[in-house]
């Protein structure tokens, strides 16, 4: 939860100006770019370099392209969520 909100809260809140910006993960992007979620596809890809490689990429570049063709929103960068890596 950010400032006592839920996490999908956040992209109504940066549209309105109530926040500058947030991440989040991007299962909240999927219903703005049905694209998006093939990240959430489990064994899609290798490996973490693998998963940077592909954002770094065409596809990364696409995702980004449609993000803001249909929400306004502008990708600062890709993170992942995974505690366990080093």
């Amino acid at each position: 939860m950010a400032s006592g909100r839920q996490a999908a809260d956040l992209l109504s809140m940066v549209e309105s100006g109530a926040l500058t910006l947030c991440y989040f993960s991007a299962s909240y992007l999927a219903e703005r770019v049905p694209a998006v979620a093939l990240l959430d596809l489990p064994l899609l890809l290798n490996d973490r370099a693998q998963a940077y490689a592909v954002l770094d990429g065409p596809l990364g570049l696409y995702l980004a392209d449609q993000l803001a063709e249909v929400s306004g929103f502008r990708l600062l960068g890709w993170w992942d969520s995974d505690d366990s890596a080093p």
